[in-house]
């Protein structure tokens, strides 16, 4: 019965906190989607510009034409909300540990937002429109990616929390004879 009672403190601290954190990002996120069209740009496909367009979205013009590619900015982020939540939520983590953890999380997510834009740019610029979606790297990406990675990301982390190492003994054992 402990553990249950554990497990659903641990499940109900992880709702409040994505509460939480999910009131504040709706503030932050426009500057962290120009952030993250900052960062696709420097390593973007040729022919194609990434631009945050209002609030959430992030568009992927090729050039020579007016039409947009669009990434519904928070189907991409809700994931770092997740992660974070997650580990703030971890039971047994020391402050500084905690805050640790939430700066390599924000990284980690940071560098495959960029890795899903710029895939899904490249894919943009190199095939058809009705393709895009069939594409396997946009799938595990852009699809499949906001679900997994968090949960990855989480798990690397806070691994030792749930599985702590087996206490050593210095002692050698006995012999039986």
């Amino acid at each position: 019965m402990r553990l249950q009672n554990s497990l659903l403190f641990f499940i109900g601290k992880a709702v409040l906190f994505l509460i939480a954190i999910a009131i504040v990002w709706h503030f932050i996120s426009p500057a962290y989607n120009d952030l993250l069209a900052a960062t696709a740009n420097l390593f973007h496909p040729a022919h194609t510009k990434i631009v945050s367009y209002g609030q959430d979205t992030l568009r992927v013009y090729l050039s020579g034409s007016y039409r947009a590619y669009e990434i519904y900015g928070l189907d991409l982020q809700y994931g770092l909300l997740i992660v974070l939540a997650l580990i703030a939520a971890t039971p047994g983590l020391r402050l500084m540990k905690r805050f640790k953890f939430i700066l390599i999380a924000f990284i980690i997510m940071f560098l495959i937002h960029v890795a899903s834009i710029l895939v899904f740019a490249k894919v943009a610029s190199s095939e058809k429109p009705t393709t895009i979606s069939s594409n396997p790297f946009v799938v595990f990406f852009c699809i499949i990616g906001p679900d997994l990675f968090p949960a990855l990301v989480w798990m690397a982390l806070a691994f030792r929390q749930f599985f702590p190492k087996p206490e050593s003994n210095d002692a050698e054992p006995q012999k039986q004879t």
